[in-house]
């Protein structure tokens, strides 16, 4: 059936002949969506995907704590590899509980911990 369907050029009658086939009962129709329903869908499902990687990062770099990020930040200035933006946001991080990271700033502090430790620092 699938392939007549891929092979044939009048849609209508493809259609018309699934819908006397005997699988296709009311469950299998009421599965088949829209593809802008289906697009929809995945989009909402990445923008959820980001917000649980936001929370996840920021997790992670609280349960890290402060002094974690202000050895992290001592080590780069020794050694030099962070932009300015990215020793701010180490300032940032050392002073957890006092401050904490926004989500999209978490994200960064994760990338900038394994920056660190590809150049040498040790944990």
């Amino acid at each position: 059936m699938t392939e007549w369907c891929k092979k044939s050029v009048m849609l209508a009658e493809c259609a018309e002949n699934f819908n006397k086939q005997p699988y296709a009962s009311e469950k299998v129709k009421t599965e088949l969506i829209p593809k802008t329903e289906r697009k929809r869908k995945d989009s909402d499902a990445r923008t959820v995907q980001k917000i649980d990687n936001g929370i996840q990062a920021q997790k992670y770099v609280i349960e890290k704590g402060g002094i974690f990020w202000s050895r992290i930040l001592e080590w780069s200035q020794t050694n030099r590899i962070f932009s300015p933006k990215e020793s701010s946001l180490l300032r940032i991080a050392g002073q957890i509980p006092s401050k904490i990271p926004s989500e999209k700033q978490s994200l960064l502090l994760v990338t900038i911990e394994q920056k660190a430790i590809e150049d040498g620092f040790v944990i």
